[in-house]
């Protein structure tokens, strides 16, 4: 993202009054639809994003004002150049030119070498990736990460201008969604849409747009005006969605590999009068799904393979999964303190689970239990794994590197619910090319959610690269 100083110039000379009806017309254009859904004015629209976010925005704006050529001739660009280029260098002339006739685009980035460039290609052009020149970018963009950008070409040099808006999947479906749709639409099409929103909005201009439409006074937009309009639409769906993220929050629902609510609890079973811990050890030993950790502490695995719950009806559930080195889930874990027995799983139907069993099994020898929901601030179970080793202790570290390989290993051969219930390696088969694009786009997401986890979590550091040659499918 380059270029702000080279529109230095170009951006003063936007600001005379001449130009400030039209900017500001632009910018009710892309702003108005966000604001008038969620019944915010400008002021308030801006304090809902940090800072820095105003000077995103407005520098996507200003480009799609260079490249706006206004109903009586005018534009900005030529007019700059006209009446000031003499006092401009032959680069920032020809990277002016260069974002005059640039348009916004969605772009794919791969091929990531620091302080070099990156590769960029357009999604919606199906073209082929095209090299950037760019230091900045390989610093906060991801492989696969999805944009929308002004590609420019000044003096044989590929590189992005300033306005750019990072996209995340569900953004990008939505903008491809919408120019289809545009562009397959037919008159008949575009006339009961308008009439549809006319019912319910009853505004005369729409009743106006409609009778010419009928008289053919005005023509259908074409797949080229479609794709020139992509600023717009871009910003409007960007801003849709960041919008109603801040304003209503889509938090996850944990729940675990049985798809029980993450809830933690502590079973606390008495030892009876006699039973020292000594004496109960080996009754513990002997309990088929306990293995030992420490000579007070075993893990409680899952013995038998149960069905896992994988439906969400749509909502946002995130997977809480604990696993021993040899794969294996960690259902709870049963440790000897002073003259208690304490169980701990996290969620309320695995500690009925493991009641059960270890009043079994201990029958006699432990008394009856008793079961609370353990609070975040008295045992903090929950945040501990999610706490990532750092390389301060390196052996832990290198242990998670090896899971989470272990983990991605294993995954290509499970169903996956984003694949419709489908091994990656059986839908690599399929002979159906939507398949195996559905299947390039979850390697894609899997490989740019690892390189966005934080600087230091051994998950920047697994490398899930070999599915594309295992799958037999290629990222481009």
């Amino acid at each position: 993202m380059t270029g702000k100083h080279l529109t230095y110039g170009l951006q003063k000379w936007s600001a005379r009054p001449e130009w400030q009806d039209n900017f500001t017309e632009l910018l009710a254009r892309h702003l108005e639809p966000v604001c008038e859904r969620f019944d915010l004015d400008e002021d308030s629209f801006w304090h809902l994003f940090p800072e820095g976010f105003e000077m995103v925005m407005m520098t996507y704006v200003f480009e799609d004002l260079v490249t706006e050529t206004f109903p009586d001739g005018r534009n900005l660009a030529d007019e700059y150049l006209k009446r000031r280029g003499w006092k401009e260098s032959a680069t920032t002339r020809n990277y002016i030119r260069a974002l005059k006739e640039s348009r916004i685009r969605i772009y794919e980035i791969s091929g990531i070498e620091k302080n070099r460039g990156f590769f960029a290609r357009d999604i919606l052009e199906k073209a082929d990736p095209v090299w950037v020149s760019e230091k900045l970018g390989t610093h906060y963009l991801l492989p696969w990460d999805q944009v929308a950008g002004r590609l420019l070409n000044v003096n044989g040099k590929v590189q992005f201008s300033g306005g750019m808006l990072r996209l995340d999947q569900g953004m990008v479906d939505e903008i491809l969604e919408a120019v289809n749709l545009m562009s397959e639409m037919g008159e008949n099409d575009l006339i009961q849409m308008i009439e549809e929103i006319n019912k319910r909005n009853d505004v005369p201009e729409l009743s106006s747009a409609i009778e010419k439409l009928r008289n053919s006074d005005v023509d259908l937009p074409k797949v080229a005006d479609v794709m020139d309009s992509l600023a717009v639409l871009c910003s409007d769906i960007y801003l849709q969605h960041t919008v109603l993220h801040i304003l209503e929050p889509d938090i996850p629902t944990f729940v675990n590999t049985d798809g029980d609510l993450i809830e933690w609890h502590e079973v606390r079973f008495p030892l009876r009068q006699g039973v020292t811990q000594a004496k109960i050890r080996p009754d513990i030993c002997a309990i088929p799904d306990l293995q030992m950790e420490t000579a007070k502490f075993w893990n409680w695995l899952e013995g038998e393979m149960r069905a896992h719950k994988q439906e969400n009806n749509g909502q946002n559930i995130r997977i809480f999964s604990s696993t021993m080195d040899s794969g294996e889930t960690v259902l709870g874990n049963v440790e000897l303190k002073g003259r208690d027995l304490l169980l701990t799983a996290n969620s309320a139907e695995r500690a009925e689970r493991g009641a059960s069993m270890i009043a079994t099994a201990l029958a006699g020898k432990v008394g009856e239990p008793v079961t609370r929901i353990v609070e975040p601030d008295d045992y903090d179970h929950a945040s501990e794994a999610d706490r990532l080793p750092s390389r301060d202790d390196p052996e832990l570290y290198e242990v998670q590197i090896e899971m989470a390989n272990q983990y991605y290993r294993q995954l290509i051969d499970q169903p996956v619910p984003a694949l419709g219930q489908k091994t990656p390696r059986e839908l690599s088969k399929s002979r159906d090319s939507k398949d195996i694009a559905e299947l390039v786009t979850w390697v894609k997401r899997i490989e740019n959610h690892l390189a966005s986890n934080p600087a230091g979590s051994p998950l920047r550091e697994v490398d899930v690269s070999w599915m594309w040659d295992e799958l037999g499918i290629s990222p481009l």
